[in-house]
């Protein structure tokens, strides 16, 4: 479906806060940074079917490769989530060789 959020070549990632609000984290494109430079979340009010909320989790380089091959470079990139206890923990790729995590407290996720 066609929408307003652009959204680079990613792996996109959603679901629904026990606050019922809808949430999606993917990369963003941002001018000047490269494709998966940016990892996002966009939140929708409670109950809600559009979003209304763009938040950054990571943004910027991430750690130089150590190894090379198809797709290996800088990145953040293929987010899962769970929400447990007012956080939401999310897990993501970086340079497709580590596995790095950024917790968010819900209340910090309302529009």
């Amino acid at each position: 479906m066609n929408s307003n959020l652009p959204v680079s070549a990613s792996k996109p990632y959603a679901g629904q806060l026990s606050t019922g609000a809808r949430y999606l984290i993917v990369n963003i494109p941002v001018p000047g940074l490269a494709a998966r430079d940016t990892l996002a979340i966009a939140v929708s009010r409670p109950g809600a079917t559009t979003f209304s909320v763009l938040r950054v989790i990571r943004q910027g380089k991430s750690p130089a490769p150590r190894s090379s091959g198809a797709g290996i470079g800088r990145q953040w990139a293929y987010p899962y989530a769970i929400e447990r206890n007012g956080k939401l923990y999310v897990v993501y790729a970086s340079t497709k060789e580590n596995a790095e995590l950024s917790i968010l407290e819900l209340p910090e996720l309302s529009p």
